[in-house]
């Protein structure tokens, strides 16, 4: 999830059992629709970006041509 998730700019990152501060963020995000739309466009740029297919088959281009040379 951190390689995903940047704490407080696309999205929420709480420690396992933290249900109260994860209670008291969901209620504070609910109320301020202007920080979640922020939030979610984030989200969104930072997914694009991250898993983009072009990327991802290059990587895997790359990974596999490391690999043969590896043998």
């Amino acid at each position: 999830i951190r390689e995903i998730v940047s704490d407080g700019q696309n999205g929420f990152l709480f420690k396992p059992g933290a249900l109260a501060e994860m209670s008291a963020q969901t209620i504070t995000i609910l109320k301020n629709p202007q920080q979640m739309t922020q939030l979610s466009h984030q989200a969104q740029q930072s997914i694009d970006i991250s898993f983009d297919i072009h990327q991802m088959v290059l990587q895997q281009e790359e990974l596999y041509h490391e690999l043969t040379v590896r043998t």
